[in-house]
């Protein structure tokens, strides 16, 4: 038997089965950087990789340790979907570029899915992949302690609502982000930043703790999530998955039911930003939450500063 314990199931089949999976795209700048910072953070081995045939042709690279799977792809990540089940993890950790056509600087997390329509054919339209509300929670407080190590002060810090693919796959997962431009996605400080909080966060998932905190699952407000980020730094819940106000036409019943299916936590319920929904839609929403059995709370409910 091969001395990492996590390699023998995967040299019998194509699954790629590990505490936690991260995975990079040799299309993205700001991954394929960080990739380089998280070799160094442990000890990896080089696998031969039976790539299956339903897969994109191209250059893979699988590399693993006791406690990871760190994966090259050669296609866009948000286009993932083709590894539902082949994958088998705690959590799976997507290293991402972000791209911001304004040039804004940041360090973000955020779930994948898409509220209407397929963003940019990535995933289904109308599909939410798996959130996990303390995965994101780690993920954000991950990303903040590396930005006052490195000094990162240029750098916005925050949580994005959930949009694009990947939205099939059966495992929890998230997208940890640096951005927003081609300077940005090679800023070796940053990047190393990101790299480091994903390192941290796959570390506290190879052998998960208990949730201390419910997840709210956010609804309302705009892309960057202002009043729950507020409430995520000043620790007060975890987050799933969020529900910007300008999807709120298509968020109708059946994706209520989706967002509370489609997030994991041991605890949870609906949060409504109060000032980012209007009052018709919070109406239409609370009556689908009492109808299904959902706890729901305004974000009147935690008051912040």
């Amino acid at each position: 038997m091969h001395e990492n314990p996590f390699l023998e199931p995967y040299l019998q089949n194509p699954m790629i089965k590990s505490p936690v999976t991260i995975i990079v795209s040799r299309t993205d700048d700001a991954g394929m950087n960080m990739k380089k910072h998280l070799v160094e953070l442990d000890s990896y081995e080089k696998m031969a990789l039976n790539v299956p045939e339903t897969w994109p042709k191209g250059d893979y690279e699988l590399l693993m340790s006791k406690s990871k799977a760190l994966l090259t792809i050669p296609e866009r990540q948000i286009h993932a979907d083709y590894m539902k089940g082949y994958i088998e993890t705690n959590l799976l950790i997507f290293a991402s570029k972000h791209s911001s056509k304004a040039g804004m600087k940041a360090i973000l997390v955020h779930s994948t899915g898409n509220w209407s329509e397929a963003w940019n054919n990535s995933g289904r339209g109308r599909s939410l992949g798996i959130s996990h509300g303390q995965a994101m929670f780690r993920g954000y407080h991950s990303l903040k302690k590396q930005k006052e190590l490195l000094e990162l002060d240029e750098y916005w810090l925050g949580i994005e609502c959930t949009h694009h693919g990947p939205t099939e796959l059966d495992v929890p997962l998230l997208f940890m982000e640096c951005g927003g431009t081609e300077t940005e996605w090679n800023d070796v400080k940053a990047t190393k930043a990101v790299s480091y909080a994903i390192n941290e966060v796959a570390d506290s998932f190879v052998d998960p703790k208990e949730d201390k905190l419910p997840t709210a699952i956010g609804i309302g407000g705009g892309h960057y999530c202002p009043a729950f980020v507020k409430r995520i730094d000043a620790k007060m819940f975890y987050l799933g998955h969020v529900a910007p106000k300008h999807h709120h036409d298509a968020l109708d019943e059946e994706m209520v039911i989706k967002a509370w299916e489609r997030t994991k936590a041991k605890e949870k319920f609906f949060l409504i930003d109060k000032k980012g929904t209007k009052g018709a839609k919070r109406q239409e929403l609370i009556q689908i939450f009492e109808k299904h059995g959902y706890p729901w709370k305004l974000t009147t409910a935690y008051p912040t500063k």
